[in-house]
């Protein structure tokens, strides 16, 4: 009987950079026209965060069209004592400008303002409405109750104290969050700002290679179902993860470019990890992700196993790291998944029964 051999590569997400389109100061809402009498104009641009591959002259250039798209995009500006001052949207599936320009209401220069890019969640007026502080608003966080509605862009967003915000629905490209702190402001001139918007998930390339062992289904498991809104990717306090349902698999399939779109997942490193076959349920995190992958063969009788795979093994800039578990925001991790046969005393193969 053969290894099971696991192979693992990461890469960040593709760059694409957009030159969006404008909003007049009289589309920007402000608090009872209180910034009417003031000045200050800001005019944003942004750009989807680019990769840092391990060979930068590698393309990594994602094949999904939605995944390099801004569709909409929500800006809010707080002051230095956190407060809303104003914000303002639009729908860059239907404009036809090429900046955003925002009036921040300054009254003198060397001010200074936080802004807060929240992009493809639709919802035009949603913050018009409301009095956030920058404190609040990173308290937000997201839930989609599993891979498949946050692929399909279905999913709700919460406050801190659990009440809903907004519900999203059918969005066309994952949400995308940007912060630019202490952003100085021109009060007679514009003042240009470029905000790098970050995927607030990750993805997941699942290529399943077997020989000599018939794969009947294969399953992720243990995902997240809720992420801040925060662009600086961290845990929450207290987690929810869910399955998605097994995906069977007929003779003959061809088991390549499965797809999954996560949220992040963070675990510590396991230190002591130096072999592929020690990623295994016996030393990994009790939170990692993982994908099941199960299979009959025959070894004079017919036995059946499930062979469980850890996604990730990379550092943050996708350099191979055995000891990483975790699945970070705004990257793309390509599993490898090699079967030949089963090697009793893998810690990898599970389950092994007679059929």
């Amino acid at each position: 009987m053969k290894n099971l051999i696991t192979l693992y590569k990461s890469v960040l997400l593709a760059v694409a950079t957009f030159a969006l389109a404008s909003c007049s100061i009289d589309d920007v809402n402000n608090e009872a026209n209180e910034t009417n009498n003031k000045q200050g104009c800001i005019v944003i641009s942004t750009r989807i965060i680019p990769p840092i591959g391990e060979d930068d002259t590698e393309s990594r250039t994602i094949d999904a069209a939605n995944e390099n798209v801004i569709s909409n995009l929500h800006i809010l500006a707080f002051n230095s004592a956190g407060e809303m001052v104003t914000n303002g949207y639009i729908d860059y599936l239907t404009g036809s400008q090429h900046t955003f320009t925002m009036n921040l209401g300054v009254e003198r220069n060397g001010q200074h303002v936080t802004l807060y890019g929240i992009a493809n969640i639709g919802n035009a007026n949603i913050f018009d409405d409301h009095k956030l502080t920058l404190t609040e608003i990173k308290e937000f966080y997201v839930r989609a109750s599993d891979a498949t509605d946050l692929m399909n862009g279905v999913y709700t967003i919460y406050t801190e104290n659990d009440e809903v915000f907004c519900k999203v629905e059918n969005e066309i490209a994952p949400i995308l969050v940007s912060e630019e702190k202490k952003v100085t402001v021109n009060k007679d001139a514009d003042t240009h700002v470029t905000l790098d918007m970050e995927r607030q998930c990750a993805k997941i390339i699942l290529n399943i290679y077997a020989t000599g062992i018939n794969i009947d289904n294969y399953q992720l498991c243990h995902i997240p179902t809720t992420s801040n809104m925060t662009p600086i990717g961290t845990s929450l306090s207290a987690r929810e993860y869910t399955d998605m349902p097994k995906a069977m698999v007929a003779e003959g399939d061809i088991l390549t470019g499965i797809t999954y779109y996560v949220y992040e997942n963070y675990n510590e490193p396991i230190k002591n990890i130096t072999l592929p076959t020690q990623r295994s349920y016996k030393h990994a995190p009790k939170d990692a992700t993982y994908i099941n992958v199960h299979g009959t063969y025959s070894s004079g009788v017919v036995l059946s196993s499930t062979f469980r795979v850890y996604p990730g093994g990379v550092n943050s800039i996708g350099e191979q790291d055995l000891t990483q578990f975790s699945l970070e925001r705004n990257h793309n991790y390509i599993c490898n998944v090699n079967i030949n046969g089963v090697v009793r005393g893998d810690d990898r193969v599970i389950n092994v029964y007679a059929e």
